[in-house]
Formats: C-alpha cells, sequence, structure tokens
C-alpha cells in the first residue's frame, strides 16, 4: 500500500496518498477544484489559474494542479474562503475578455467548461469596452479537426497531448500577449492515428469535429456510456444518438483502459459495425431453431464459430451448451492486423473486441480447419470482408445483408443493440451498454429458448470461481 498523509481541506479531515496534487486530493473529498489546464495524464503547466486554493500560513493563494500534499496541510478553496472565490471570478473575467460570444453557433455549447465555470463560479458580467482581439476561426488544421483561435484558452492540452503522448509535435503557442495562439509548425498538419483526441481534451470550442460540425446539439441526443469494439482495447466512450445515427463519439475516462485516448479509426468507424440492411425479426425464426436444436441432439457433429464481437454472456451460454453435447465442438473468430508504431499507443492488432474472453473460458481460436456442419454465430458484415466461409449451415447474426450466406439465416441482435461484458486485452472485464433498442433476441436468448436446460452463467462468477487472477478484474 503507497504512504498516505493527513491534510484538511474545508474544515474536512481525510487521508491521501502521499505525493498526489490538492486538484486529485480535493476529489477524494468531494470535492471539485476548477481547472483548465491540468489533466492528470499530461504534464503540469499551470496556465490557466483557475485551480487557486489558499494554504493555511502561506502569504499568497497557490495552484492546486501544482501544489502536492503533504502532512497537516490546511487548504482552502473557493467553498469557505472568499479570496479564492473572488480571484476565480476575477480569473475567469481575465480568461473571457477576448472570447467572441457565439456560443449558439458553438458546437461545445451544452457541455463547455467555460460556459460551466462560468455559471458554477462567476456569473460576472463583462467589464472590456476596447474592442476584442480577433484571432484565426474555423481553419482546418487536420483531416478531422477544426480550429477556432479566438475561443482558446490556451490551456496547451493539445498542445502537450502532441509532444508527449504521439510525439509527434504538430502545434504549438506563437506570438506574446494577448496575440498568444494555437497554430500548426509550418508543413504539418495534425493527421496522427490519435489526433482526434486532442478534441476531446479541448475543455472549449476551440477544437471541434471537422465531420461532425454544426450536426446537432449534445442536448437533441441520447448519450449512451459504453465501449469501442474496434479492438480488444475497449476503450471507453460516450457515443451520442439522434434518430437512429451515431452524430458524436467521446473518450471517456478510464486510467486503467485507454485514460481519455481514442483513436481515429475507432472514433469515426462506430458506424462500421451497424448493419447496412436492418434485421427484422424473422417468422421463420422457430423453425430454424427447431432445425438447429434437432441437430444437436440428435448427435450430429457441429462446428460453431464464435464472432468476438458477441458478448461474455452470449459466449458463456454457447461453452455451456458445448460441455452439455460433446458432439459440438466451439471455435473463436479471431482477425488480426498491422498496426504502427503510433498505432499502438493505443490500438491492438486485432478487429476482434472480445477475443480475450475466448482465451480466458477456454475456447481455441479458429483456424480455418473446421469447414464441415458450419453454425457460425454473430457474424458481422466488417468480419465478412476478411474472412470468407465456404459453406455455412446456420448462420445467427444481426446483419441481413448476410442472409444468403447460409442454408438456414437465424436473425439476432447485432453488436449496438447488446447489453453484456467484454474482457479486454489487458483482462479488464467491463460493461457494456446498447446503444439502439432490438426487437430481437440475443443468440444466447434464443438458444436457452430452445434448450431450456442450459443456464445462464453469470459472468463475473464464472470468471471469479474459473480465473488464476481474478483480482485482474475492473468492472464497469
Amino acid at each position: 500500500m503507497s504512504e498516505s498523509v493527513s491534510i484538511r481541506i474545508d474544515n474536512c479531515d481525510i487521508k491521501v496518498p502521499k505525493g498526489i496534487n490538492l486538484i486529485e486530493a480535493a476529489k477524494q473529498a468531494g470535492i471539485e477544484i476548477p481547472h483548465y489546464c491540468y489533466h492528470p495524464d499530461l504534464s503540469i503547466v499551470g496556465n490557466c489559474r483557475m485551480c487557486q486554493v489558499e494554504i493555511k500560513g502561506s502569504p499568497k493563494l497557490a495552484i492546486a494542479c501544482n501544489t502536492f500534499v503533504t502532512e497537516g496541510m490546511e487548504v482552502f478553496t473557493h467553498l469557505t474562503s472568499e479570496k479564492v472565490r473572488e480571484t476565480q471570478e476575477s480569473n475567469l473575467e481575465f480568461i473571457l475578455k477576448n472570447h467572441p460570444l457565439d456560443c449558439t453557433v458553438c458546437d461545445q455549447s451544452g457541455h463547455c467548461k467555460l460556459q460551466d465555470y462560468y455559471f458554477e463560479y462567476s456569473r460576472r458580467g463583462s467589464r472590456l469596452l476596447e474592442t476584442k482581439v480577433k484571432k484565426k476561426k474555423a481553419v482546418r488544421i487536420g483531416t478531422h479537426i477544426m480550429l477556432d483561435a479566438e475561443r482558446c484558452i490556451l490551456c496547451t492540452r493539445c498542445v502537450r497531448f502532441l509532444d508527449e503522448i504521439t510525439g509527434t509535435g504538430e502545434l504549438g503557442v506563437v506570438s506574446r500577449g494577448d496575440r498568444s495562439e494555437i497554430d500548426l509548425f509550418p508543413g504539418k498538419t495534425v493527421d496522427n492515428p490519435l489526433s482526434a483526441t486532442i478534441i476531446d481534451l479541448c475543455p472549449v470550442g476551440a477544437l471541434t469535429y471537422a465531420d461532425w460540425r454544426f450536426n446537432t446539439r449534445i442536448w437533441f441526443t441520447k448519450s449512451t456510456e459504453s465501449l469501442c469494439v474496434g479492438c480488444s482495447r475497449n476503450c471507453n466512450v460516450i457515443a451520442h444518438e439522434r434518430d437512429g445515427e451515431i452524430v458524436t463519439v467521446k473518450a471517456r475516462y478510464n486510467r486503467k483502459v485507454n485514460k481519455e485516448w481514442l483513436c481515429d479509426e475507432g472514433r469515426f468507424g462506430f458506424n462500421r459495425f451497424k448493419p447496412q440492411i436492418p434485421c427484422s425479426t424473422d417468422s421463420n425464426t422457430h423453425e430454424a431453431l427447431a432445425a438447429f436444436a434437432s441437430l444437436v441432439r440428435h448427435g450430429e457433429h457441429l462446428n460453431i464459430i464464435l464472432s468476438s464481437f458477441l458478448t461474455l454472456e452470449d459466449i458463456l451460454v454457447f461453452k455451456s451448451l458445448s460441455e452439455a453435447f460433446p458432439n459440438v465442438r466451439l471455435y473463436g473468430l479471431v482477425v488480426r492486423r498491422q498496426t504502427s508504431d503510433l498505432e499502438r499507443i493505443l490500438v491492438m492488432p486485432d478487429y476482434s473486441p472480445n477475443r480475450v474472453s475466448f482465451e480466458k473460458v477456454g475456447i481455441p481460436e479458429w483456424n480455418g480447419d473446421a469447414s464441415t456442419n458450419l453454425c457460425v454465430v454473430g457474424l458481422t458484415s466488417f468480419e465478412n470482408k476478411f474472412i470468407q466461409f465456404d459453406t455455412i449451415k446456420f448462420l445467427f447474426s444481426g446483419y441481413g445483408e448476410l442472409r444468403n450466406m447460409a442454408e438456414v439465416f437465424i436473425p439476432c441482435k447485432y453488436v449496438y443493440e447488446k447489453n453484456g461484458h467484454f474482457i479486454n486485452c489487458d483482462g479488464y472485464l467491463q460493461k457494456f451498454n446498447a446503444l439502439f433498442a432490438s426487437k430481437n433476441k440475443a443468440e444466447s436468448e434464443l438458444i436457452i429458448q430452445v434448450f431450456p436446460e442450459l443456464d445462464k452463467i453469470d459472468p463475473l462468477a464464472y470468471l471469479k470461481e474459473n480465473l488464476s487472477v481474478p483480482e485482474n478484474l475492473d468492472v464497469r
């Protein structure tokens, strides 16, 4: 265990790990210290000055991002210190001095830290009589990124991410004083594989999505906390959906999995995993399931290939099916690919989001040998681009465009219509939340329907019982 120290924040005594800064310490006491430039996974620069606090015995205010806890420290935030409140109000007024009044047309409106902090910590009217400094607007600095320099508050999160994480260094701060602004270095554009992460990191509307610009207001969308299924990293995301379409995808912070990073392929490729043709409920589903059950119960050999886009719950039901009927053999479908050095910061060399579940549950990877009496479960159109099957007897899928691939097609939910769990490349068990509703049943529900003797297995209980290192699980 790490060493802890006792401190006092806003008259509340707490114990926190030694060496953390006051922003993180305050979080543990349930107190938010406002900040713009600080990010837990980037270097500390102390640009914005929003996080100032009062420390007993100190002659002046200190920035919480670069002040680290010591034994017996007594801290006062805006909740208990008038001096801190006045300083934050003045500092925010200074930050907003040259900021354009364009919230009505800004894509960040509704989830902007300038708006949030103004209402929470200021509400002071502007006293500026001079003309505001004008800077560049709507400049494309990369395939996916637009820069409105006059909205920028120079927190430099974007600059530090490109310097410290990707190492590509496309952006810097140019000019001086109130003419300072973020700009590209000559001959460069922000087009690395993680480029759009800087849009998530931007706390204001200076960096916005070129692809989703003026698409929809955030309050008109349904926001779902879920996972990216582009590879086995299973990055945590918030997907915003409106009228059946995914209109924005943002990274969701998870220190153990993806921090607050997300690759461009995952972010802008969410629609890769949606069906081109909706898969409506088929009137022949009952007959198809009866034929499948009859083949299994009569002992005929059957090779079942499971897509890694299935949830852990689906996989475990088919695992129990193979244990109940020795004539059923299971294989996991894994699609591998090449990744660049930059991609490997975050991206795994596969297109198989639940690949690790096959390993944990004990299902071998399909190598193409078992090709007779084939049943393929959960196949996506995306996987079908990489792996072709000769003949399929039964196909469970939520993708209507694959209907003619098999002798018997059984419509199911597709990946975005399911709730369930995935195990990522580092062994963390995470919850996947459905993005869309469905009238179809999942593969596991259909199998339980025709094999009532099978019990639906609780994934967490199964893994704790069967894994040698259960403490590696991180359920979210």
